[in-house]
């Protein structure tokens, strides 16, 4: 099993260590964007987030779900990272 393209395994760590430091910052990014309230979750998602029925709950916790991930997903094509692969 090779680790890079051209055997190097240097290039491949610095190369990892690279996209782990955009990723990172992408994170924290978005996380101060929520905390400052520069980027606003939709109302229903907290309401439904507050439910104590629980199929309300669980509807709301995946809308916030996708809408974190979609979020996440703009960082990182902002940063040209758009074939990342995250999960």
């Amino acid at each position: 099993m090779t680790l890079c393209r051209n055997n190097n395994p240097s290039a491949t760590a610095d190369e990892t260590k690279a996209k782990s430091k955009a990723l990172n910052e992408a994170k924290s990014e978005l996380l101060e964007d929520y905390k400052t309230g520069f980027t606003k979750m939709p109302v229903e998602v907290i309401r439904g987030l507050q439910e104590k029925e629980s199929s309300d709950k669980a509807a709301a916790i995946e809308r916030l779900r996708n809408i974190v991930k979609e979020a996440f997903e703009l960082k990182i094509a902002d940063r040209g990272m758009a074939n990342s692969n995250v999960g």
